[in-house]
């Protein structure tokens, strides 16, 4: 699932996990409200996931994400990867996501077919044969 406000991002990266050949829906999302509305509520939802999570957008932010994302039912999110991809190289921003017990990796765009890929090993290693 990529979340993030910027229509040319959800283009790029829709591509690029296309191209990496996982047979995967990409849920596409341009606000941190309505994705998680739709983790918890929509019935076709697939897990397990990948969400890379833009943090600066406009209403709620990343960090509002996951701050509400934290009260999801623990067994839940257990099949859930998430990746905050953003553009912010602030140390404090990657010290705040690095202590998220929520985040599994801070990554700085761009995305790239290797980092998919790496994200998806490092995650779920049957999953590529």
């Amino acid at each position: 699932m990529l979340i993030d406000d910027d229509p040319m991002v959800h283009l790029l990266n829709t591509k690029l996990i296309k191209k990496v050949g996982l047979g995967v829906k990409v849920w596409v999302e341009d606000g941190a409200r309505s994705a998680l509305e739709l983790i918890t509520e929509e019935p076709d939802f697939r897990k397990p996931c990948l969400i890379l999570l833009d943090l600066n957008m406009p209403g709620w932010t990343g960090w509002d994400f996951l701050d509400m994302y934290q009260k999801v039912d623990s067994d839940y999110q257990k099949d859930i990867c998430i990746v905050i991809l953003s553009t912010s190289e602030n140390p404090d921003d990657m010290a705040r996501a690095n202590a998220n017990p929520a985040v599994d990796r801070y990554i700085s765009k761009p995305l790239s077919q290797a980092l998919i890929l790496d994200l998806v090993k490092e995650r779920w290693p049957d999953t590529l044969l």
